[in-house]
């Protein structure tokens, strides 16, 4: 029943600083419902006190809730356990990106700094953060004398691969699984996505190559024999924006025919950031 205090839908809406729109939505969602609707005009209005109802619904969007969490919140539809959860989980999620925020605004500010001393982006490596995600495919793992010469892995992936009829020209990775730098006898990994279902066969594994939660990448073009300026812009990234390798290096192979300076290479390391690292082991 209407009654001499009730607010019309557009009063209503310029003592609130709420739009007449939003407030139909809300009605709608059946967050805030007039007090009353007029049946012949169809007018809404609004009782006085619900300014205090519709101020608590603002409160809580701006602290980030959806629409649907602020209706269970504000029909009391949650314990008070439930409620701090929500709250506790909302304040993660904040943090979260605020340190994402953070990260990336000491992303620029590097980028920034070195525009400053060169005078232009000299360098031809861009880094990135990354998420890779895990692939099937066929592995051999041995020690090779030097990082150029993979012929000993190809001579067990070319016929494995053309049994299947699999091109021995497409893209490939190679995992270095040593804990640090060697100049010999290094520990590598080849492994070539491949379909599901494949069966593996001597000394060719079928396996899944693990996903990388976050790792620091770049793009090198060129032969992969020189590719040690890329290491070295990764490096230089990690330690300007405060992050750790945490895994084995990874070369993925994404482009190799014609000539060596024609071959494109994607340069990965599973990072983390060092406040993370500082708390677990040493690698």
């Amino acid at each position: 029943m209407q009654t001499p205090s009730m607010l019309k839908i557009g009063e209503f809406s310029r003592l609130s600083r709420v739009s007449v729109r939003m407030l139909r939505h809300y009605d709608k969602l059946r967050l805030i419902r007039p007090a009353h609707v007029d049946d012949d005009s169809g007018y809404r209005y609004y009782a006085p006190e619900q300014l205090a109802e519709l101020n608590r619904l603002l409160a809580l969007k701006d602290l980030g809730f959806s629409l649907e969490e602020i209706g269970r919140l504000m029909r009391g539809g949650l314990s008070p356990e439930q409620v701090v959860g929500m709250l506790k989980l909302r304040h993660a999620e904040l943090r979260r990106e605020l340190d994402e925020g953070q990260a990336r605004l000491r992303r620029v500010e590097t980028r920034l700094n070195e525009m400053d001393r060169q005078g232009e982006i000299a360098s031809p490596y861009a880094v990135v953060l990354k998420r890779v995600e895990p692939v099937p495919v066929a592995s051999v793992r041995a020690t090779m004398p030097n990082y150029v010469d993979m012929t000993v892995l190809w001579e067990y992936m070319t016929p494995f691969l053309r049994g299947h009829g699999l091109s021995v020209d497409a893209g490939h990775v190679y995992v270095y699984h040593d804990p640090e730098y060697r100049d010999a006898e290094i520990d590598t990994e080849l492994a070539v996505p491949v379909p599901e279902g494949i069966p593996s066969a001597g000394r060719v594994t079928v396996t899944v190559l693990p996903g990388l939660e976050c790792a620091a990448a770049t793009v090198h073009r060129g032969a992969v024999a020189e590719v040690y300026g890329a290491y070295a812009a990764l490096g230089n990234w990690m330690g300007a924006n405060g992050y750790r390798i945490c895994g084995p290096n990874r070369l993925v192979v994404l482009h190799r025919a014609g000539p060596p300076r024609d071959h494109v290479t994607e340069v990965l390391w599973p990072v983390r950031p060092e406040s993370v690292a500082a708390g677990g082991s040493k690698e």
